[in-house]
């Protein structure tokens, strides 16, 4: 790399070595929004991460997850997933809480609006995996879930992503998938939950 800099005389020489990282995409990520009150939704659905993480990652074909936590109420329950991460294959990374790490006035304002860093962190996991899978998922929270409706097999998802993607001319790409929804939330304005 030679760099010039008005009045230093010439060109500087600065050895700079760039290195090819030989490892292969992840197949399929996917990013949660910023999740907070652990402790209220465990005792309503004592098991609900374990099944979302277990049906996302051990049954549909995710390889990787990145969960954002508002409050650090998520670490007990997610903490068997970080830590088995590396003989699963799958892992699992967890951003305790995320509102901090963007700044002290964002963390007292996720006090009361627990939602105001969801764009952030949509954003940090789709840049970050930009470069490291080959495909992203926003999957809110851990009340929903992804369904493979014509293959209900273990690793659908990713059967169905090759497939897509071989259906394609040579010199496209596919952007994004739009996936259709159907909500079974509970509560809500003048619900009794």
């Amino acid at each position: 790399l030679r760099v010039l800099a008005p009045g230093a005389g010439g060109p500087a020489t600065i050895p700079l070595e760039l290195c090819r990282v030989e490892r292969p995409l992840i197949p399929a990520t996917f990013c949660s929004q910023p999740l907070y009150g652990y402790d209220k939704l465990r005792k309503q659905l004592p098991w609900i991460m374990e099944d979302w993480l277990d049906y996302h990652i051990g049954h549909l074909g995710f390889v990787h997850a990145e969960i954002y936590d508002v409050d650090g109420s998520f670490e007990t329950a997610l903490e068997p997933w970080v830590r088995a991460s590396s003989w699963r294959r799958t892992t699992v990374t967890y951003h305790r809480r995320w509102p901090a790490r963007l700044s002290p006035q964002m963390e007292e304002l996720s006090r009361d609006h627990p939602y105001c860093t969801e764009t952030y962190a949509y954003a940090h996991c789709l840049t970050t995996h930009r470069a490291l899978s080959r495909w992203v998922a926003l999957l809110h929270a851990p009340d929903e879930y992804l369904l493979v409706r014509k293959n209900p097999s273990s690793g659908a998802l990713l059967e169905v992503l090759e497939l897509q993607e071989s259906e394609l001319p040579d010199d496209e790409v596919l952007p994004f998938l739009q996936v259709h929804s159907l909500s079974f939330a509970r509560g809500g304005p003048g619900a009794d939950e």
